[in-house]
């Protein structure tokens, strides 16, 4: 049965994918229609029911989450979905280490379990007024000439005509090859693999072994091919997840028998793991939007590469698809206020890639020097923690960290790694070190995470440090 309707004043959105950017742009269109006089109908076409099934995922917001939420959708984040706050990343380089914890004003970071996000999110774009549709489009047709007229969507349950179609798809290669065939998207042409294991234990065994801090290893040298790794808390299971190019599940495997990954995971971790597979794009969509059709999220290419952020990039693209649809409309002109609106994340691209392209680069012999220097430098130490956790931007991250005097402080360090040690002069003076300006608040936030991660008092962790 074909669903159409005839009132030239009513605009009808199809959107294929109920994840988080096709839930955004529903709520978005449905929410703010009153304010531009306008008439949405809203499919929202969904093949998953996501009380069984899930997106694999890591599920870690970072912020601006909440903003992004409470501005855009007028949502706040439900804390029964929240399973652990994150207070900092441990950095981990070829043979150093280092705590990054963020500013005490800054906003907070959630791990959470994505079925539950993804439920949340479908269900607040219902009770906006989508019509919710659980069924698999298999084949998506321009109708009217060109620039065409109406979208007609077929799916496994019925079909749908519509002014516009948003794909929310994510890197689904049946509907990437769909849209080729019948527009001028073409899918990212690069994209990092990633496998993700789930670890169940005791919630005592997570808070000794990690407390509230998520393991970071950036280009561990004993497993060539892993561009990056971490080991993720949640409430009773702990997300042990890779990301490479070139990567299988032998990686993974490789890579959680590391001492460096053991020393986090209880000691029963099963010789046999359930893993998933899945796919992020480092290099952008061409032709992400056009006439009566855009793209939102994953099969954008818009993510920052090596920073990901798949959530929060999904959220600001479906807002921001739906914004260009209420105040301009459906062609590729409106569209265009589409990509301004998401200039933000389109002008860091290329900074991202050079970050990037650095690290595959050099940072087996940087990254040690980069810690040790973070250890004492505040300016080093906050872009070390932002390029972890993604709180900002890559372009601000360059321009902070790749000064003049933090790139000479680098290269003594690095020139002092490779020195013999009876020839190495490490002078402790005070003159050498740059105090961070650190306020009561700041060092109680100190003290307080350092006990979350231990379970010990702070002096007893480095009275235990000292001792080892």
């Amino acid at each position: 049965m074909a669903v159409q309707t005839g009132d030239p004043r009513k605009l009808t959105v199809a959107i294929i994918g109920g994840g988080p950017g096709g839930s955004s742009c529903a709520i978005k269109l449905l929410r703010d229609a009153g304010r531009y006089c306008r008439d949405i109908e809203v499919f929202l076409i969904e093949g998953k029911d996501f009380q069984r099934h899930f997106n694999q995922c890591v599920g870690v917001l970072s912020p601006p989450i909440e903003e992004i939420l409470s501005q855009q959708l007028g949502l706040t984040l439900p804390e029964e979905i929240i399973k652990r706050q994150i207070f900092g990343y441990r950095l981990h380089g070829p043979t150093d280490e280092i705590l990054l914890v963020g500013h005490p004003d800054a906003g907070a970071t959630y791990a959470l379990k994505r079925a539950h996000l993804d439920r949340m999110l479908i269900s607040e774009a219902a009770a906006c007024g989508a019509n919710i549709i659980h069924s698999r489009v298999t084949h998506v047709e321009f109708l009217g000439g060109d620039p065409p007229l109406r979208v007609r969507l077929y799916s496994e349950g019925q079909d749908i005509e519509a002014d516009c179609v948003i794909g929310a798809f994510g890197l689904d290669d049946a509907m990437l090859s769909t849209f080729e065939q019948v527009t001028a998207y073409r899918r990212p042409a690069r994209w990092l693999r990633t496998f993700i294991t789930k670890v169940y234990t005791e919630e005592s065994a997570i808070k000794q072994k990690l407390g509230h801090v998520i393991q970071a290893y950036l280009l561990p040298p004993a497993v060539p091919g892993i561009e990056f790794g971490a080991i993720t808390p949640k409430d009773d299971y702990i997300v042990v997840n890779i990301a490479g190019e070139t990567i299988d599940s032998e990686h993974l495997q490789r890579f959680i028998s590391l001492p460096a990954v053991r020393d986090h995971l209880p000691n029963d971790v099963p010789d046999e793991l359930d893993m998933f597979e899945g796919r992020f794009p480092t290099s952008k969509a061409v032709n992400a939007y056009g006439h009566r059709y855009a793209m939102v999220g994953d099969a954008t290419g818009w993510m920052r590469p090596f920073k990901g952020k798949g959530i929060n990039t999904a959220l600001m693209t479906g807002a921001a698809a739906a914004q260009a649809i209420l105040e301009h409309g459906v062609l590729v002109d409106a569209f265009c206020r589409y990509e301004d609106l998401c200039q933000d994340l389109l002008r860091d691209h290329i900074y991202g890639t050079t970050i990037r392209n650095l690290a595959l680069l050099g940072s087996r012999f940087v990254l040690d020097a980069m810690i040790d220097v973070a250890k004492t430098n505040p300016v080093m130490y906050d872009a070390l923690f932002d390029a972890v956790s993604g709180e900002d931007s890559y372009r601000s991250i360059i321009h902070r960290g790749f000064r003049l005097p933090i790139i000479r402080k680098v290269a003594a360090s690095m020139l002092a790694g490779k020195l013999p040690q009876r020839r190495r002069k490490r002078r402790s003076t005070l003159d050498q070190l740059t105090i961070r300006k650190m306020t009561v608040r700041d060092i109680d936030a100190v003290l307080a995470i350092d006990e979350k991660i231990t379970g010990k008092p702070h002096a007893a962790y480095y009275e235990a440090k000292v001792a080892a």
